[in-house]
Order: C-alpha cells, then sequence, then structure tokens
C-alpha cells in the first residue's frame, strides 16, 4: 500500500493547488493521499506523520540557494535544512521510503537528502535550481502518473518525467537519488525474521490461556524479550540473557515495509497485553503469580467474574500479536501459532455473576 503525505507550504504559488489536487486524484484501493491541512505548521508535521504513516512526503513550497525549505511555524514563513524535516517525518513513520520536494533549490544538497531514509530502496527528489511553479506541477505530475498509475519504480518514473520535460520544456531542473539496497532480498529477510519470531514466540505465555495457570511473570518477561527483538532484532537466550546471533538479525531489516507494517502491529499488542496484564498482577491477593480456578485467589473486592473478564482481555491481546506474528510465518511457509481461547466462557461468567 502506497500513503502519500502531502504538506503544501506554497500558498502563494499559482500552480501548487492543482499539483495537490493531482495528487489527490491519484487516491485507490492501493494508494491512499492525505493533503495536510493549511493549519499544519512545522510544530505539527509529526502529529500528522504518525496519524498518516506516508510512504511516500511530497513538499509544495519554497526552498533558498542553501537548501533549506520555507515552513510555516507560529503562524510565520522560517526555513529549515531539508533534512531536519525529512528526519521529523522519518522518525513519525518508520514505513517512510520516498521524499519528493517540489521547489526551488530542495535538491541542492544532494545525496545527503537519504540520510535518514531506510538502507531497503529510499529516494529523494528535488530541484538543483530555480524552478518555475507550472513546470514544477507537471513534473510531479508525469512522476507520480508512471509511478502509481503504471506502477513503475521511482527510478523509472523519474526517468519518464524526465523525458518529457525534455521534450515540452527543453530544459530539466530536477535531480534524483536512490539507495541502491545492500540488504538480502525481501524474502530471505522476512524468512530470517519469521524463524526468528517462531522461535520466541514459541513458549507457553503465548499459547496457554491465563486460566491454564500462567505465570504472570513468565509472560511479562516474553513480552519483553519479544520487544527487544523488535526493536533491535536481538534474540536473547532465556537462560543467560546473552544474544543469540544465528538467531538474530540486521536491525535494518526491521525498516523494510513488508516487514515493518506486521511489525507494528505487535508493538502495538504488546502494549495492549501490558495495560491488560497490569490489573491482574496488582490484584493477585495471593501472590500465586498466575490464575488459580475461577480467581478465586484474587483481590476479593473485586467480583469474580470481573476478573474473569479481565483474563479473557489479556488472551484476545495475546492473540492481537500473534495474528501479526502470523503474516510472517504464513508467508514463508512457517506453521502459524493457533490462537488462544479465552479462559472463561460466556455461560462460566454468567454463573459466576449469578452467585454474587
Amino acid at each position: 500500500m502506497t500513503k502519500i503525505l502531502v504538506w503544501n507550504c506554497g500558498n502563494d504559488l499559482t500552480h501548487a493547488e492543482r499539483e495537490a489536487k493531482h495528487l489527490e486524484s491519484l487516491r485507490s484501493a492501493d494508494c491512499e493521499v492525505l493533503v495536510a491541512p493549511p493549519s499544519v505548521e512545522w510544530n505539527g508535521l509529526a502529529a500528522i506523520s504518525s496519524a498518516s504513516k506516508p510512504t511516500i512526503f511530497h513538499f509544495i513550497g519554497h526552498g533558498d540557494p542553501k537548501g533549506q525549505l520555507v515552513v510555516r511555524e507560529n503562524g510565520n514563513r522560517v526555513t529549515r535544512p531539508a533534512t531536519d524535516v525529512i528526519r521529523v517525518v522519518r522518525a513519525a513513520s518508520a514505513s517512510l521510503e520516498g521524499v519528493y520536494l517540489s521547489g526551488c533549490f530542495t535538491a541542492r544538497i544532494g545525496p545527503e537528502l537519504l540520510t535518514d531514509l531506510p538502507p531497503t530502496a529510499g529516494w529523494a527528489i528535488g530541484t538543483v535550481s530555480e524552478v518555475d511553479d507550472d513546470l514544477a506541477a507537471e513534473f510531479s505530475g508525469r512522476f507520480y502518473d508512471h509511478l502509481i498509475g503504471s506502477a513503475g519504480s521511482p527510478q523509472q518514473a523519474y526517468d519518464v518525467a524526465t523525458a518529457y520535460t525534455v521534450a515540452d520544456w527543453e530544459e530539466v531542473h530536477h535531480a534524483a537519488w536512490f539507495v541502491r539496497s545492500q540488504l538480502p532480498a525481501v524474502d530471505q529477510m522476512a524468512q530470517t525474521i519469521g524463524d526468528c519470531l517462531h522461535t520466541i514466540f514459541n513458549r507457553p505465555a503465548f499459547k496457554e490461556t491465563m486460566r491454564n495457570e500462567v505465570s504472570m511473570k513468565d509472560l511479562d518477561d516474553a513480552l519483553q524479550d519479544v520487544s527487544h527483538a523488535l526493536g533491535t532484532g536481538q534474540l536473547l537466550s532465556r537462560r543467560t540473557g546473552t544474544v543469540i546471533p544465528p538467531r538474530s538479525f540486521p536491525v535494518e531489516w526491521l525498516q523494510e515495509p513488508t516487514v515493518n507494517d506486521c511489525v507494528e502491529k505487535a508493538v502495538r499488542g504488546i502494549t495492549a497485553v501490558r495495560q491488560a496484564l497490569a490489573p491482574l498482577r496488582a490484584g493477585d491477593h495471593g501472590n500465586a503469580d498466575r490464575i488459580i480456578g475461577n480467581a478465586f485467589n484474587f483481590d476479593p473486592s473485586v467480583t469474580p467474574a470481573e476478573w474473569m473478564k479481565r483474563a479473557n482481555k489479556v488472551d484476545r491481546a495475546r492473540n492481537q500479536i500473534l495474528k501479526s506474528v502470523n503474516k510472517i510465518l504464513i508467508r514463508n511457509n512457517i506453521p502459524p501459532f493457533s490462537l488462544i481461547p479465552d479462559s472463561y466462557s460466556s455461560a462460566k461468567i454468567s454463573e459466576a455473576v449469578s452467585r454474587q
């Protein structure tokens, strides 16, 4: 899925609105386009990037001869280095692959624009001199028509836009840089990551219901192991806590879009499990580190039926993680994990309510 975030800071440019509307016209089932509202200034760029998770960031506006972009900040026009703008968007959206800076002098710093883009196919396009805004809008349209409409690569789309510009305008102000990935093929990365994930999830903490006396401490330890692996690529030994090199992988592999989407969902799932687990750990009245029977060992100030519901919530939250992991496993012909059933059925909870 291609997701384009458009930040139009060129409200005084005659053709800026036309350029933004052309991008909006590319919306389809496979391409999302969000044009940031005019109210979005520099301080709000991270928030809208985080919400939209773009794979492409498209800037429309002015640049100065130093390669800085003119942006809005507190109602004023200020300049920011292009690399700072890219860094903010990239920090908020790990899925960012490409950057298109439509304005004068936006690519004066050349390949430095790629510094904060992923090492698995990052690209950046801008201009190395002054450019009329009608030409800027035309070049942008040609580029995206081929990139999205013809499913071309960024390099092909740039070459097509350049060819049309030479034919119609006899001048080209744009330049582009493309990362030549040094990483393995996507399928190899996903296979290695899949093997790693299968290893770290292949434990009772991600198989048994809470009612089957799963240790809450073991579950929390497992969540920490998963968080570490998804943040660093390092699989830790459960016994010694040291890194297991054969089951680890470079952290950059996690930036590959097809892997990153599953990883982000798994990370959100870990947060949900921790939030659901916290009340159970706090209510462990008998300090048994597990649910016994119908939660009779838990704080009696809360009804057994409520404890049952909270146990089910932990089971279901773990399933959200497993669903994300299973996507990677299935893609690489690794047997997926079975989902965890609810600890307590609706009938069992209703029975507990009737005894209150």
